[in-house]
């Protein structure tokens, strides 16, 4: 086996410390990271422990398969002091020994929570160790297959020298192929018939017959594993969190990365409520080990100027409630929005309706909430809390985290997780383009931002993810991709209240589907004449083409509000037009059931490309993201109707 259990953590780093050690004059350590919040959190962590004990090392951001090739031309291929690669949210779920050329010195250290994981890579290959979360250990049927399999093939490439080539590709195809297996359990070939060949005697033909059947038995099994869909394991930062645990150097700031982590899995539904509560409760235990008060141990009275403090709180699913005003926040809630119906005049009636009996000044409720009356702004939370079931909010709580930021308003781990996706999408050079809130403010200007007006495509994408991972221990660049996250959730919300209330959505047998911009349907003239405050020059829609973290948002918000809405509940595809590559940026989102994370719609994505000849491009990490070409957009939708 080639994984580490979740309770040796501590053994990986002390190889990576061991072999840094021997080339202390070299670079033998590379962090290589996806640009969303979980991979910064884990890379800010691990950095910080390098760091700790004089490791040099390199951050390498990629965004996806192209530039992981590319990054392996420049960087990794022929590196002799290179030892340890570490990979952050990226290369779990392909052969990742067969995607980069892997120095003879070197391993590969894969921490991703992407699902599922490709098996070579957990029980085949000794240069690439994968840091489990304790899902490997419990997957004991699957590894019996792979084993199985994996031993028969050798046999029987060892009993066959000119025809190996050709079993093995179609014996490999069910380990290595993903997410389009092809596995065939009636090859002529037997790997397990122990050499019985042509023998006509009842007790050969029956033992042939019972290894044809184990075989077919073990394939099925690894064909369940590729083809359950896609979903999430724990946050790459928890697992950098246990390690940290394990050789004894947790911080509150690790802490604090940890729980923003977990966040972003919650808020994009990608892990189960029971799995989020329990690693809650957790974080909640390991608070008290820390004081971040800045004063006497267990806290002080009152907030102080080094105040750095986390506490446990339940937090409203209202978004970014503490920085703009309380009608704003529940106005642009998706989840207000998705209950309220408030695409319809009645359910803004219905909003308003609230607000009245809550008995909310109109003056105070479009104050920013924390300018509000202190004693409205404590009755506020307990009004709504009654009131919220009468208007089907029943689930307005959730338990999350806040941390106290000195004098300076805290932010929760939820405020968080919008400020960096909304700064890994723009980054600096947008929000100084569009004066995002009126401010540009110097600690801007001076991170990584090019002349906005000569800035390359391919480089804008690095400039936002080094900002956003600035962001992460500095409250001012936060406050600012806070300002930002809500330019964009203004821009989600009044487009999926359009695409609803106008009737842009197609409903087939088997999906809803919706076209955004471009040729591919109807809906492109009605919401791309939208503007919103703020986003002066740009046209709304276009960001959806061109950020799979927004083209996600806007889905699901459109998901919840048929769910809330609609008797029959069908799976949603949602095409993007991007007119800088002439392209369909296409997403799939499952029927949302509760407790369900699964995601089948990277194999079907796969396979409708196949069907029609339709050139594929799924160069994003996650599996049900897909990139099609303009007059290919309408074929793959229709073939799409016959495998869903």
């Amino acid at each position: 086996m080639v994984f580490t259990q979740s309770s040796r953590l501590a053994s990986v780093y002390t190889r990576i410390k061991t072999d840094a050690a021997a080339l202390p004059n070299a670079n033998t350590v590379f962090i290589i990271a996806s640009p969303d919040p979980d991979s910064l959190c884990a890379c800010k962590m691990l950095s910080s422990l390098l760091k700790s004990d004089c490791i040099m090392h390199q951050i390498i951001p990629v965004s996806g398969y192209d530039h992981l090739a590319k990054t392996n031309r420049m960087k990794i291929e022929n590196n002799e002091d290179l030892r340890s690669i570490i990979m952050l949210n990226c290369g779990g779920v392909i052969d990742i020994a067969s995607t980069i050329s892997i120095p003879d010195r070197a391993t590969v250290y894969l921490i991703d929570s992407h699902r599922p994981l490709h098996l070579g890579s957990i029980y085949l290959y000794e240069q690439v160790n994968v840091l489990d979360d304790g899902e490997i250990e419990e997957m004991k049927d699957v590894e019996e297959a792979f084993q199985a399999i994996e031993m028969a093939d050798n046999a029987n490439a060892d009993s066959e020298e000119e025809g190996s080539d050709d079993s093995d590709e179609e014996a490999d195809g069910a380990v290595e192929q993903q997410p389009g297996l092809e596995l065939d359990g009636d090859d002529e070939e037997d790997p397990f018939n122990d050499g019985f060949g042509d023998d006509d005697t009842a007790d050969l033909r029956r033992k042939r017959a019972e290894s044809r059947r184990k075989r077919n038995g073990y394939l099925d099994i690894l064909r369940d594993y590729y083809e359950e869909g896609s979903y999430y394991g724990m946050s790459a930062s928890q697992i950098v969190y246990m390690m940290l645990n394990q050789v004894g150097k947790v911080t509150g700031d690790a802490l604090w990365l940890s729980i923003v982590a977990l966040t972003d899995q919650y808020l994009n539904d990608r892990i189960k409520m029971r799995a989020y509560k329990a690693s809650a409760l957790s974080f909640r235990e390991d608070t008290t080990k820390f004081d971040l008060s800045g004063g006497a141990a267990g806290g002080s009275a009152g907030n102080g100027a080094d105040d750095r403090s986390i506490k446990c709180v339940e937090e409203f699913r209202l978004m970014l409630m503490r920085h703009w005003s309380f009608y704003d926040c529940m106005f642009y809630s998706q989840y207000v929005a998705a209950r309220l119906g408030t695409w319809k005049e009645r359910g803004r009636q219905k909003l308003t309706n609230l607000m009245a009996r809550m008995g909310l000044p109109q003056t105070q409720s479009h104050q920013p909430f924390n300018e509000m009356k202190r004693d409205i702004r404590t009755d506020v939370r307990q009004k709504l809390l009654n009131l919220g079931p009468s208007f089907n909010m029943t689930e307005l709580l959730f338990p999350s985290f806040v941390r106290q930021n000195g004098y300076k308003t805290a932010i929760s781990a939820s405020d968080q997780v919008y400020a960096i996706l909304a700064l890994l999408d723009c980054g600096a050079s947008w929000m100084r383009r569009h004066a995002v809130g009126g401010v540009v403010d110097e600690s801007v200007s001076e991170v990584k931002v090019g002349d906005s007006g000569t800035t390359n495509p391919e480089l804008e994408w690095v400039k936002n993810f080094y900002m956003a991972y600035d962001a992460l221990d500095s409250i001012d660049l936060l406050y600012h991709g806070i300002q930002l996250s809500m330019q964009f959730q203004r821009v989600i919300v009044k487009t999926g209240i359009s695409i609803i209330e106008k009737g842009m959505t197609k409903t087939t047998n088997t999906f809803r589907f919706i076209s955004i911009g471009g040729v591919g349907g109807s809906s492109s003239n009605h919401v791309s004449s939208q503007r919103s405050g703020g986003m002066v020059g740009e046209n709304d829609v276009s960001i959806f083409g061109k950020s799979v973290a927004l083209l996600n948002r806007l889905a699901v918000f459109l998901m919840e509000a048929y769910r809330e809405h609609k008797k029959k509940q069908l799976p949603l595809i949602v095409a993007a037009f991007n007119e800088d590559t002439e392209t369909h940026l296409v997403i799939g989102i499952p029927i949302l059931k509760r407790g369900e994370v699964k995601n089948q719609f990277g194999l079907a994505f796969l396979r409708a490309a196949q069907e029609t000849n339709v050139p594929f491009r799924s160069d994003a990490f996650d599996s049900s993201v897909a990139e099609i070409q303009r007059d290919d957009l309408v074929s793959f939708v229709v073939s799409l109707q016959r495998l869903i």
